[in-house]
């Protein structure tokens, strides 16, 4: 798991990785030993691939469906101290 968040920061990083084309980004990735969940979801684009990562089914383990790092954002809100 560890490799593949660092390849995830390694690709936002690079722009020229982050422009590759899936197969060039799915070689470079085969080349380099990263995971099969990985290279899934560098091919296909979908996220939800990564969940295997995160032992996770479809909604990568968040029970909201937004894949590996989906978050419920409802819940949260400011709060102001106005004493």
């Amino acid at each position: 798991m560890l490799d593949t968040i660092e390849w995830l920061e390694t690709i936002g990083q690079n722009a020229s990785l982050r422009h590759a084309p899936a197969e060039q980004l799915v070689s470079t990735l085969d080349q380099a030993g990263a995971s099969a969940a990985l290279k899934a979801a560098a091919m296909s684009g979908d996220k939800s691939k990564l969940s295997s990562e995160w032992g996770g089914g479809g909604d990568g383990g968040t029970g909201g469906g937004e894949g590996p790092f989906g978050v419920d954002h409802s819940s949260h809100s400011a709060w102001i101290d106005n004493d």
